[in-house]
C-alpha cells in the first residue's frame, strides 16, 4: 500500500502546482487583488528561479 501511495506523489505535486497557478491566475485578474506574489507566475521577479528549481 505504502508503495502504490509513494507511485502517486508527482502525480499530486503537478497538480498543486496547477492548481496554485489557476488561483494566481485568478487573483492577478480579480479588481479587488492588486499584487499577487506566486513564483509561478510570469509577471513574478524570481519567475525563471522557480522554473528551474521546481522543475
Amino acid at each position: 500500500m505504502a508503495l502504490t501511495n509513494k507511485s502517486l506523489i508527482p502525480d499530486k505535486d503537478a497538480r498543486h502546482c496547477e492548481n496554485a497557478l489557476q488561483i494566481a491566475n485568478d487573483l492577478k485578474g480579480h479588481p479587488s487583488i492588486q499584487k499577487v506574489y506566486y513564483p509561478g507566475l510570469n509577471t513574478h521577479s524570481q519567475h525563471l528561479f522557480a522554473n528551474r528549481y521546481y522543475s
